[in-house]
């Protein structure tokens, strides 16, 4: 039974994080007396092209801004960063400024001992244009290094400021052969799911192009944030929770509270009226 100390307990999780991101997140769920699963329907994979990105970094010096909206774009930026003998770390950036869009990207920024000079109160893309409403962007060139596809939420709104934003492709996220293969054999193991654990967009999508929407008939889902479930929606779902706080320790934080939502199953499509 749930208790204060095991609030999830004798519920179970689907975990759709990449292979390397999901450790401390499920160590996290466990604790709090969950049954946590990991079907990755993501991976993280090469841009297509370095080029791009190698020519910002060789101009580097030229930015005076820096912007990262994943923990992947700060990683895979840093990589290819050590590949070319190219330093990043705070002294090697000296006057430019660093923005991270949330503490999970914050805690990867200086991990790579990258100095976070900007945290958005709200941990979103427009949560981060907000945090830009005091700074004279005006001439300013702003580099922001991401995933092939991403919102154009905040390069568009930095432009209107007067900011010169240069968005290169970082990395690019791909499903693992064995997705589709994975969730088709929880399906027809007919094992209990309780929640279904929604991190992005790209989770959504490629959940659903694995075939788990089935899995939603009987499951509740979690939507990291209010980008996620706009993905969500627009393809017909509708999530029984939303973190308020927009990270892992957020997510751990909402299900928390939900502890007494366990065993009530209804469908997911049925909230969310037709699909598109």
């Amino acid at each position: 039974m749930p208790s204060a100390a095991k609030p999830l307990g004798e519920q179970t999780l689907l975990l759709l994080r990449a292979v390397g991101q999901e450790a401390e997140l499920m160590a996290a769920l466990r604790q709090l007396g969950a049954s946590v699963l990991h079907i990755p329907v993501l991976e993280i994979q090469p841009p297509a092209s370095y080029d791009a990105l190698d020519a910002a970094l060789h101009r580097l010096n030229g930015y005076q801004w820096l912007l990262f909206t994943s923990p992947n774009g700060v990683s895979r930026f840093s990589m290819r960063a050590a590949e070319l003998g190219i330093v990043i770390n705070a002294g090697a950036l000296g006057q430019i400024q660093v923005c991270a869009i949330g503490p999970a990207t914050r805690a990867e920024a200086e991990a790579h001992g990258i100095h976070v000079h900007l945290l958005p109160e709200e941990h979103v893309a427009e949560g981060l244009v907000a945090s830009f409403a005091g700074v004279d962007l005006r001439g300013m060139r702003v580099l922001l290094p991401r995933a092939a596809a991403g919102r154009d939420v905040a390069p568009e709104a930095l432009r209107a400021l007067g900011a010169s934003v240069d968005v290169v492709e970082a990395y690019r996220t791909g499903m693992p052969t064995a997705a589709e293969a994975r969730i088709q054999s929880l399906l027809e193991s007919g094992q209990r799911v309780d929640w279904v654990l929604f991190s992005s967009g790209s989770t959504v999508k490629n959940f659903l192009a694995a075939g788990g929407r089935p899995l939603l008939n009987r499951a509740k889902a979690l939507s990291i944030g209010p980008a996620t479930t706009e993905v969500m929606r627009r393809h017909g779902l509708d999530p029984a929770l939303e973190c308020e706080h927009h990270s892992g320790e957020g997510l751990v934080k909402a299900l928390s509270g939900a502890g007494g939502m366990a065993g009530s199953h209804a469908s997911m499509e049925d909230s969310a009226g037709a699909a598109q």
